[in-house]
């Protein structure tokens, strides 16, 4: 899965909450989806599948690469691999990602309703998290509920868990 994200940072591990945050968003997204498409019972054949492929997945991200340009420069987008700064446990949770989503299926009015849905209401929540969690606002309520909606999804992701 590639997640694509814009952001400034002067210090390397400045906004690497911001992109762990990402990576937990579109997972639960992602996985949001793969049960609203599998409610209605339909299987994806093994056969389109890579679920079944020996990819030699190891189930862990150490690195993330940071693509920068400076826009209206021109110049080539110069690339850097930076070692991520979490907790090996945490790495293995955010790289764990088990579901099968037919494109087929996704491509149905029904599930591209769903998803703008989904997309939304996760938008909602990352904001919040970052407006509230993050940037400390005075709210402590708005902190209590966005940190609870966040480790929510957190379990979500980890009832879908491959192991």
């Amino acid at each position: 899965m590639l997640v694509k994200l814009i952001s400034y940072s002067g210090d390397m591990y400045e906004n690497q909450f911001v992109y762990t945050l990402k990576i937990r968003m579109a997972v639960s997204s992602l996985l949001m989806l793969h049960a609203l498409s599998s409610e209605t019972g339909d299987e994806v054949e093994r056969f389109h599948s890579s679920a079944h492929v020996n990819n030699f997945e190891t189930l862990d991200i150490r690195h993330y690469l940071i693509g920068e340009a400076i826009p209206g420069q021109g110049r080539a987008i110069s690339t850097r691999r930076v070692p991520m700064n979490v907790a090996p446990l945490e790495l293995a949770r955010l790289s764990d990602l088990a579901a099968t989503i037919s494109t087929k299926k996704l491509a149905t009015s029904r599930m591209k309703r769903l998803e703008v849905r989904v997309t939304a209401a996760l938008g909602v929540i990352e904001r919040g998290y970052l407006r509230h969690v993050h940037l400390t606002t005075r709210s402590k309520a708005e902190n209590r509920l966005y940190q609870r909606l966040v480790t929510a999804l957190d379990w979500f992701r980890a009832s879908f868990g491959s192991k």
